[in-house]
């Protein structure tokens, strides 16, 4: 029997309910494409946008202890939240779980904007998070739902461009108002913006929403809790211990290593068990969405990209900075190449898989090819204080990769995936990616304070050093001397962590292999089939 054959009995097997027909067709599609594209730009923008504006933060607050938690909040609890916001959606629908995303982020964003002290600041970031978690994973799982077979070259395209665009201009747009405003319209300029989200769903949304797959007494609270509890004390522990606020040896470090493990080895039997029989608990994700060679490579390429994509977004924006001088403003121009590359790709790759023929293989693997050699390029460029010319055609070849890996990756999901398991299948591509690019920053965190203690000492007194790593506003009262020192530690660092990216996008090329298939699903396919 055929995969795809036996989702009716799959059904009975979960007691969850098969769906209306999703798809939008018109003016409709278009205009509700246009709100899940503008949340996710929201989404997407809000990860990034605060960065260069947290010295200015600082600085306000007088606080540069407590400043990473500014940055920590929002990624712990968008990490812990992404999977889960997609499952509530089958409970209360899509159009008002996407709603309620937009409405927490524009909420967090008011308060974030208008608060008084850093710590009100940090509780505010953590509700921005947990709308974010909404706003980002939602789109990714609507919008191939509501798409038509013929138009999905032409949506993963458009989505793929709009959270490429959005993620690279996060710091660009974060320096430009910090430089020509205040820090707090980096979070007010979201109240607009998302109340015209939540205006434009409310009057072109359909009525009859994507719904009723579950109720709230099937939903997998412990399943929740768990896998909110692997993300967050996992990425807590190394991004703590690597930014040597704690040490590596800390009851607190170990414990919430030991506490990420077990409740990832918990997680994992639970979700075993929801799905072996039939259960009034209907499992975040049945097991055979990981079972099926084809996810689960879709889910590791998105995981590892993912990875590449928040090093390279954060650390050459801060080695553009700290190395070659230029201002949080001019740094975020300089990363445009990187975009222009990946918007161009992700046309591209939406193009050549959307006809007769599933290419999606062959695009994701060249795409990832494309990756893997402009990290190895970039690894190695030059550390002189001027911007060599060269890093600008290796941004190119990079962002050409990634945003072909996206976009690609968004297909395989969509084409593999059976009707029933699509929604949950496109949120553990969304968590995958959101975890990798958490990773990604706590290990490219791990290696600058490793470099900078190794390369500074003597240079920099204790205090100094500890200084920098809390704040990049130190470098201010550092002599000639130590200023050049600082730079090369931190050219020296971006060279490792882009060689741990270079690792890390071999081995996803190679899990690209997992992907091919003899005879894949087309497009023409899925429409046939009704999907």
């Amino acid at each position: 029997m055929d995969r795809f054959d036996s989702e009716d009995q799959t059904a009975e097997v979960t007691g969850e309910t098969r769906r209306h027909d999703p798809t939008l067709r018109g003016w409709r599609y278009y205009a509700v494409l246009f709100s899940l594209c503008f949340a996710l730009f929201l989404g997407a923008i809000d990860s990034s946008v605060v960065a260069t504006a947290l010295v200015t933060i600082g600085a306000h607050f007088d606080d540069f202890v407590r400043l990473q938690w500014v940055v920590l909040a929002y990624l712990l609890v968008d990490l812990g939240f992404a999977l889960i916001f997609a499952r509530v959606s089958d409970v209360i629908g899509r159009k008002w779980a996407s709603i309620w995303a937009v409405a927490i982020l524009t909420v967090g964003s008011l308060g974030a904007g208008l608060s008084t002290s850093i710590n009100q600041l940090v509780i505010f970031r953590a509700i921005q998070g947990l709308g974010a978690a909404g706003v980002y994973s939602l789109p990714l799982t609507v919008i191939p739902e509501i798409t038509p077979a013929e138009l999905f070259g032409f949506m993963s395209a458009v989505s793929g461009l709009v959270f490429t665009c959005s993620s690279i201009l996060g710091p660009t747009i974060g320096g430009v108002i910090t430089t020509q405003s205040s820090w707090r319209w980096c979070f007010l300029f979201n109240v607009p913006c998302g109340v015209f989200a939540i205006a434009v769903m409310l009057a072109t949304w359909p009525k009859q929403d994507i719904a009723g797959r579950i109720t709230w007494s099937q939903l997998d609270f412990i399943g929740a809790l768990l896998i909110i509890g692997t993300t967050v004390l996992t990425v807590f522990a190394l991004q703590e211990a690597g930014s040597d606020t704690y040490a590596w040896s800390s009851p607190t470090i170990i414990g919430c290593l030991v506490g990420g493990a077990v409740a990832a080895v918990v997680f994992g039997t639970w979700i075993w068990f929801l799905s072996k029989t039939p259960r009034k608990i209907s499992p975040l994700f049945h097991t055979r969405v990981i079972k099926d060679r084809v996810l689960l490579g879709a889910f590791l390429v998105a995981m590892l990209s993912g990875y590449v994509l928040y090093v390279i977004l954060i650390e050459l924006s801060e080695r553009l900075q700290i190395v070659n001088g230029r201002t949080a403003q001019g740094a975020g121009i300089d990363l445009l190449p990187f975009l222009g590359s990946a918007a161009v790709s992700s046309g591209i790759a939406g193009f050549l898989s959307s006809g007769a023929k599933n290419r999606s293989f062959e695009t994701i693997t060249v795409f990832s090819a494309f990756t893997a050699l402009g990290c190895g390029l970039l690894a190695f460029v030059s550390k002189s204080a001027t911007v060599p010319a060269a890093l600008y055609g290796y941004q190119v070849i990079l962002g050409f990769g990634i945003g072909g890996v996206l976009v690609s990756g968004t297909i395989v999901v969509k084409l593999s995936a059976s009707q029933l398991d699509s929604a949950s299948a496109q949120g553990v591509q969304a968590q995958t990616r959101i975890l990798g690019g958490n990773l990604g920053l706590a290990i490219a965190t791990i290696i600058l304070n490793a470099r900078l203690n190794v390369d500074l000492n003597g240079t920099l007194t204790p205090q100094q050093l500890s200084d920098l790593k809390r704040s990049l506003n130190s470098i201010g009262s550092l002599d000639p001397r130590q200023v050049q020192a600082v730079g090369l530690s931190f050219a020296n660092a971006f060279r490792i962590q882009l060689v741990v990216c270079l690792g890390v996008a071999i081995v996803s090329l190679c899990c690209c292999a997992m992907i091919w298939q003899r005879n894949p699903r087309t497009f023409k396919d899925l429409k046939e089939a009704g999907g």
